[in-house]
């Protein structure tokens, strides 16, 4: 009845339409904004989470640098264990590595791994030299001189 009377034409149901639209799109907008906002927030809280992470990173990596360095290793082997430095350290032996190029999971290789050797065991040993400190800590007996020349 209303559209017979020219109260709802086609311009009123064009503006309402693009009334509908423009009311989406901006609660689209709205929307969108928020969650952007969120995210943004999501996103600080994180770059924190993760200086503090490389923070405590470092810190850890300081602690196990200092831990594991030759002094403290050799101060808690003679206070722990009891073991000390002598003048002149003993026969160090050492397993060279396979140098042949070959993979070590070949049916030659396997076999020639049960006769329990291999050809670094038995031949002659080249002179390896290490770049840094070697330590050699021995068992307290009691006539070994430490590195001071003391006997114990």
């Amino acid at each position: 009845m209303a559209h017979r009377q020219g109260l709802l034409s086609v311009k009123v149901w064009t503006f309402l339409a693009a009334g509908l639209v423009l009311a989406a799109l901006m609660a689209g907008r709205v929307l969108i904004l928020n969650q952007m906002t969120n995210m943004r927030a999501n996103i600080a809280v994180l770059e924190d989470r993760k200086g503090f992470l490389e923070t405590r990173s470092a810190i850890l990596q300081k602690t196990l640098n200092h831990e594991t360095s030759a002094a403290v290793i050799c101060r808690r082997a003679r206070n722990e264990l009891k073991l000390f430095s002598p003048l002149e350290p003993g026969l160090v032996l050492v397993k060279l590595p396979d140098e042949s190029g070959r993979s070590s999971w070949t049916w030659p290789a396997w076999l020639e791994g049960l006769a329990g050797g291999d050809q670094a065991q038995a031949g002659d040993f080249p002179r390896l030299e290490t770049p840094g400190k070697m330590v050699h800590l021995s068992p307290v007996t009691m006539r070994t001189p430490n590195a001071s020349g003391a006997v114990h």
